[in-house]
């Protein structure tokens, strides 16, 4: 810069002495100009120097100092658009990166000459102006300028260049993948391996430059790749090793596993940690085992192992055991009474009928005991034990009614006392024997009648009338005969005669035959019976109320998408319909409720089967 100064001064000075020269050798007319020669000089002067210098100044050296430097930086993208894109193109186009024209807009040239810098400046190539970019950019004295031989140069034509992506693969030398970087490429470019996409500890050992050329928006070649080795750095060997360390129980059961690291060339000590086995458990050997690792590093022992035991005993095996259904039923098969007995796997026991489980006037018919075997697996054998039973009625003593009416009749009376015949005894025995006498005197008769002495007639039926009978026979007094004879016969006759007529069991129209049922694959606890020709009959109300059917007695009700009709009065079955057709044949009145059969069942679109003490429904 002083240099061009001085040649400027060196200038004005030659134009001032040539001016001076030629107004000596002609001067100007009048006497005063002689005096003024300068003045020109001086108004020349400034003129020339300006016309010069500010072009010269700006363009000698344009792109050697920084036209900026900001204080911040905001990092920019393609597709931002402003005043800091605008200030970006302009730094680009001064280092000979961008070509284009400066509008202010992030566009693909801007990126692509955004990408050139950062790949010649030794920067991240992503195409974006980050703060590390842009501080390069605007503020290292050594930043680096576009080479000449990769920015393409301006095409005759007026067709604008189409760039290419080609992909830049920086891999080792078993092919493995360091890094990719994509490289935007027109016409003809030149990419340079950059160590710093490889990593330290990278040798390169392919080509360091490899030109690709673009024709009709194709990339020859269409990646470049750069191998490189990585550098081998001689290792130490371990100074440690590592022993295996087992907590397992005095059966041989590992109960833990882990690993101790030990020191080569000494002796160690591993300590057991109890917590890591149950609690439960209890150390039987050392808490504490010794490892001697040697210099090549050979532990001894090769592993160390913790011995426990289990502290908790053993609870014994739990027995199994079958309950087997003890039933006491009557000759009809109705149930009377039910019970189990508890028989274990594997064993057998008798099982004895008990008496307290019926009615007084139950006698057994079946065999008692009845031995009960279950297997090991847990079958009986049998599956249920049954008692049967007889219903006797009971019978009143035959010579209860006989023996009160002899006593009062015979011929006793008139031989013992003569005298006292004509009187009582036709008063007495019209009164006294209205119908009873003719069945009771023939089977007492025959014995009593010709053997008649009064003396004994006392002790031949003493239970009839015991207080009666002794007094008159021997005083023979008339008053006595007709006052007892009377008074005791009418008490004593109506009150044997009822219990002298046996009462038969009332009969059971239905027997018991199991207590579960099954309904499209639901169990429901449910008696079911079988009638006296062995059809299965169920309760219309409970099936009811397992099922959730609207039936709750008489009318007509609608189950299962049919209309059925039941009316009932006392033991009485009056209607039983499905559908308006009869089905009263198949359903009885029992202790109050109305029990039906198979063929009701079915019209509901039900199918009717028994397995065992089971009663299977299913849809049709």
């Amino acid at each position: 810069m002083d240099l061009i100064k001085t040649l400027m001064i060196y200038m004005m000075l030659l134009v001032g002495s040539s001016t001076e020269a030629s107004t000596a050798v002609t001067p100007p007319p009048g006497s005063q100009m002689a005096n003024t020669p300068v003045m020109p000089i001086v108004t020349i002067a400034p003129s020339a120097v300006p016309t010069r210098v500010p072009t010269a100044v700006p363009t000698a050296v344009p792109t050697l100092a920084p036209t900026a430097t900001p204080t911040a930086y905001t990092t920019l993208y393609v597709g931002d658009r402003g005043e800091e894109v605008r200030k970006l193109q302009r730094r680009l186009a001064e280092l000979n990166y961008l070509t284009d024209k400066i509008d202010g807009i992030y566009g693909q040239n801007t990126k692509r000459a955004v990408e050139r810098f950062q790949y010649y400046n030794n920067l991240t190539v992503d195409g974006i102006a980050g703060k590390a970019t842009q501080r390069v950019l605007y503020e290292s004295r050594n930043v680096v300028t576009a080479p000449p031989d990769i920015t393409p140069g301006p095409t005759p034509t007026a067709t604008p260049m189409t760039g290419v992506v080609v992909p830049v693969y920086y891999v080792d030398q078993n092919g493995q993948l360091l890094k990719r970087v994509d490289m935007l490429c027109y016409g003809t470019s030149t990419i340079y391996a950059n160590g710093s996409n490889a990593g330290s500890g990278y040798t390169l050992i392919s080509s360091s430059a490899v030109t690709v050329t673009i024709r009709n928006g194709v990339a020859s070649p269409a990646s470049v790749t750069f191998r490189y080795q990585k550098n081998v750095t001689p290792t130490q060997a371990p100074t440690t090793v590592v022993v295996p360390v087992y907590y397992m129980t005095d059966t041989g059961t590992i109960l833990y596993q882990t690993t101790a690291v030990l020191t080569r060339g000494a002796v160690s000590y591993v300590p057991v940690n109890t917590s890591l086995v149950p609690s439960h458990y209890q150390l039987t050997g050392a808490s504490s085992v010794s490892v001697s690792v040697s210099a090549q590093g050979t532990p001894n022992p090769a592993s160390v192992i913790f011995t426990f035991r289990n502290a908790t005993p053993t609870p014994p095996p739990e027995t199994k055991q079958a309950q087997i259904p003890v039933r006491y039923v009557n000759e009809s098969g109705f149930l009377l009474n039910e019970t189990v007995v508890t028989v274990e796997y594997g064993q057998s026991m008798p099982v004895y009928a008990s008496a307290g489980m019926v009615e007084p006037n139950y006698r057994l018919l079946s065999q008692s005991p009845i031995q009960v075997s279950v297997s090991a697996q847990g079958t009986p054998v049998p599956a249920v034990v049954i008692f049967t039973y007889k219903y006797d009625a009971p019978t009143a003593a035959p010579t209860a009614v006989p023996t009160a009416v002899p006593t009062m009749i015979p011929t006793p009376v008139p031989t013992a006392v003569p005298t006292m015949s004509p009187t009582p005894v036709p008063t007495a025995v019209p009164t006294m024997i209205p119908t009873p006498v003719p069945t009771a005197v023939p089977t007492m008769i025959p014995t009593p009648v010709p053997t008649a002495v009064p003396t004994q007639e006392p002790t031949a039926v003493p239970t009839a009338v015991p207080t009666m009978i002794p007094t008159p026979v021997p005083t023979a007094e008339p008053t006595a005969e007709p006052t007892a004879v009377p008074t005791q016969e009418p008490t004593q006759e109506p009150t044997q005669e009822p219990t002298a007529v046996p009462t038969q069991a009332p009969e059971n129209p239905l027997t018991k035959a199991g207590s579960s049922m099954g309904f499209d694959g639901i169990t429901y606890s449910l008696n079911w019976y079988r009638d006296a020709g062995g059809n299965v009959m169920v309760s219309l109300k409970g099936l009811s109320d397992q099922l959730m059917w609207n039936y709750s007695g008489n009318g007509v009700f609608h189950i299962r998408n049919h209309n059925v009709g039941v009316t009932y009065s006392g033991d009485t079955l009056s209607i039983l319909s499905v559908d308006g057709q009869s089905y009263q044949s198949s359903g009885i009145v029992w202790q109050g409720e109305v029990y039906v059969g198979a063929s009701f069942l079915r019209a509901l679109d039900l199918s009717v089967n028994t397995q065992g003490d089971w009663l299977m429904l299913e849809s049709n």
